[in-house]
């Protein structure tokens, strides 16, 4: 069994990440992976959005409609962060880890926890 929770948002090449896992994983292992939903992570609507959410810039187009973003949050202790990170669709994750020999079997939408239905993260399970 492998898992990667919020991680492959920070991975350039999803091919190679996947060939990786493919690797790991006997016949019949399962990864586990949760991506966050780019529709979500690249929103600046503060309704979707968490409270301590600032905003979000795309500041790079990617290959397949996948971007890069800089975000900024507000902390707690009046400072701030700043997070770089990769926004694919969903397909795009499927479609990688299909070319690299893992089957999807089972994939659920978490929602934002507020009133707009908006997938916050997808949790996808494959097999070698």
């Amino acid at each position: 069994m492998a898992i990667a929770i919020l991680v492959f948002e920070h991975i350039q090449n999803l091919r190679e990440a996947f060939g990786d896992v493919n690797k790991l994983l006997r016949t019949g292992g399962q990864f586990y992976l949760i991506v966050c939903d780019k529709d979500y992570s690249v929103s600046n609507d503060k309704e979707l959005r968490s409270a301590g959410f600032v905003s979000t810039e795309i500041i790079k187009e990617l290959e397949g409609d996948a971007v890069e973003t800089k975000t900024v949050r507000d902390l707690t202790d009046g400072s701030s962060s700043v997070m770089y990170d990769i926004f694919r669709p969903v397909e795009q994750v499927r479609e990688a880890a299909k070319t690299e020999g893992l089957t999807l079997i089972t994939e659920q939408a978490l929602l934002s926890s507020t009133a707009t239905p908006v997938p916050m993260l997808h949790v996808l399970v494959f097999t070698k």
